[in-house]
């Protein structure tokens, strides 16, 4: 087991006393009955998992959940009340700003003293100086105490130290957030790098966007306590009921979406994909259940059919597609958010596409769209249609996921009552070439002619 795991957590606990009053800390330390004046606090309870060699693992949860505190217990910084951990291999680690570096130090010494608390001899380090100081990239900075440093800066040397050292395993505490955004596409391409070498990471992130980019698996801790292992866009789905909650109704039956896709004279089943029809038009029909969802209570999507696909779950660049939404409004829950927000009377729709990194590509919203009707049934359940066409945009070939909701006010001032977080997904096929990740329609005039490219 040892050759194949890089990181071993068993019932790690890690117990703070809390005292009301200074005073009561020295009265119990002096009490002859061993009084208890405080109050025990667990940052970490009863905390296991375990990350294979060549893994990548995120840490996903809200401010104060544990996962640095956790983090910290790994790389040795803590040690924990209960519990023990096992770590095959040298560790690297990017903690919070300030760990690992004496502020009173140049930069350069520094660097010497960071490494060498990996392991690393400093023959080891004076190979690889130049590496860390073109990384880190502060000029004559490098020279002076770390504590004149601002926080880009200290980041900058950190993340420098930590990738040249040759780390088995590298730990990071979303310190990158303090970066600037030319820096951090720097440290991220660096971190996929790593990451072909069979580096072993584990990270901590507030951002499913970055859960599904760089880990293989992710775990959600709340309150000191692991809530779910698993993949990342399940407990990024999960991480989101966590902060804004789940409000929506449930059934018993309310387990997961329901997707079929239709034509006209074929039948093919295949896990719980039907395809009827003809090989010219397929229609894609997604029933949602809620436990995809999170928002408030007031509106329902019962049903989405997509019109116009060429092949089953398949379309192509620039190909035109009609969206026909179903959903359920209960008239005065809708109208009390927008009372209490002050917000105009309008009903927006939307889907979010974001490419398998995590990049959101671009918002289908209603308001944007030129083909759009409304269309109201007449009964006392307050059901809704929504219908618009959308020419789709010229994306480079490869999987997309669709995340639908739907929101209330204008584009500048609007607030979001239900959002199915990766709710499908659909493949593209690029037509002509595509550089980067999509391309667009130029209309290029000459010589008072009219040229499309």
């Amino acid at each position: 087991m040892e050759n194949e795991t890089s990181i071993v957590v068993q019932n790690i606990s890690k117990v703070y006393k809390l005292y009301d009053k200074p005073i009561d800390r020295l009265k119990e330390a002096l009490h002859p009955l061993k009084k208890s004046y405080h109050r025990d606090f667990f940052a970490l309870n009863n905390v296991s998992f375990d990350v294979k060699k060549g893994e990548t693992v995120g840490i996903i949860g809200r401010n104060g959940a544990g996962k640095s505190t956790l983090l910290k217990i790994i790389t040795g910084v803590l040690t924990p009340s209960r519990g023990s951990v096992t770590v095959n291999g040298r560790v690297s680690s990017l903690l919070e700003l300030g760990t690992g570096f004496n502020p009173e130090f140049s930069g350069m010494e520094n660097i010497y003293l960071n490494a060498s608390l990996t392991g690393a001899l400093r023959e080891e380090i004076d190979e690889r100086l130049h590496d860390i100081l073109d990384f880190a990239d502060i000029g004559d900075y490098i020279y002076q105490p770390v504590k004149t440093y601002s926080s880009g800066m200290y980041v900058r040397l950190a993340f420098a130290v930590a990738i040249n050292v040759d780390p088995d395993i590298l730990i990071i505490d979303e310190a990158l957030a303090v970066g600037d955004a030319q820096f951090t596409i720097k440290c991220l391409k660096r971190i996929n790098a790593i990451k072909e070498k069979g580096v072993t990471i584990l990270l901590v992130t507030h951002g499913i966007e970055m859960l599904k980019s760089f880990t293989d698996r992710a775990i959600l801790i709340s309150n000191g306590e692991i809530i779910n292992i698993g993949s990342p866009v399940n407990i990024g789905l999960e991480y989101y009921r966590l902060l804004f909650g789940n409000n929506i109704s449930n059934s018993a039956n309310d387990t997961i979406s329901s997707i079929n896709v239709q034509t006209n004279n074929l039948t093919q089943d295949k896990t719980s994909m039907v395809c009827k029809g003809n090989d010219d038009e397929y229609k894609l029909i997604i029933q949602p259940k809620t436990k995809n969802a999170y928002g408030k209570e007031g509106i329902i999507i019962n049903k989405i059919e997509i019109l116009g696909l060429t092949k089953p779950t398949f379309f192509y660049g620039g190909q035109e597609l009609r969206f026909i939404i179903e959903y359920k409004m209960t008239p005065e829950k809708v109208m009390a958010i927008i009372l209490s927000n002050n917000l105009k009377n309008n009903i927006l729709f939307g889907i979010r596409i974001e490419n398998s990194m995590g990049v959101v590509l671009t918002d289908l919203a209603t308001s944007t769209l030129d083909k759009f009707e409304l269309v109201e049934c007449r009964d006392t359940l307050k059901n809704l249609k929504l219908i618009f066409t959308v020419k789709m945009p010229y994306l480079a070939s490869g999987k997309y996921w669709f995340s639908p909701g739907i929101a209330v006010g204008i584009q500048e001032m609007l607030e979001p009552i239900l959002e199915y977080v990766y709710l499908f997904d659909l493949e593209c096929i690029a037509v002509g070439k595509v550089l980067g990740l999509m391309r667009f329609d130029l209309n290029i005039k000459k010589d008072g002619n009219d040229n499309d490219s």
